[in-house]
């Protein structure tokens, strides 16, 4: 029988809490908000996930959940989320954009373009995010044709 030396062990026990604290974070944000009876619903009954936030159509920031068998609570995050979301990806701006440099402003831009990529595929109008330069400008182009990229997607 091999035996595990202290290093080891500690090495193992690192890399399982690694593995687990992006699964238990979502959920354990709601940790001050209040247990509901959830009569039969789930988080995923409800368009939400308990692993992550998720924006819902009419949301304005992003949702965590939690459930049990018999209970469910939700809390709002600090994410905003665009002011059209209609789908899974509920127009949340990607961590790859809110984690850059100036990314809270980068965001925006984002929201903006999920804004009216959304409006445009409902409104049936070609997919043309130039049709709205006035609502970006050189330094934010990209961020905003991401997000009007998104949007019109979403909302196809």
């Amino acid at each position: 029988m091999k035996v595990i030396s202290k290093s080891s062990s500690a090495m193992l026990m690192l890399i399982v809490l690694a593995l687990w604290m992006p699964l238990a974070n979502a959920a354990s944000q709601c940790n001050s908000t209040p247990w509901n009876s959830s009569n039969g619903k789930t988080c995923v009954s409800i368009g939400l996930d308990s692993n992550a936030a998720k924006c819902r159509a009419n949301d304005i920031f992003a949702m965590n959940c939690d459930d049990t068998k018999t209970q469910i609570r939700t809390c709002a995050t600090e994410t905003r989320c665009a002011a059209s979301s209609t789908s899974s990806s509920g127009g949340v701006c990607p961590e790859s954009i809110q984690s850059a440099k100036k990314g809270e402003r980068k965001c925006n831009y984002y929201l903006d373009g999920y804004y009216y990529g959304g409006r445009d595929a409902r409104n049936d109008r070609s997919r043309d995010y130039k049709r709205h330069d006035d609502k970006y400008d050189d330094d934010s182009r990209k961020y905003f044709h991401e997000g009007y990229s998104a949007g019109y997607s979403d909302s196809e």
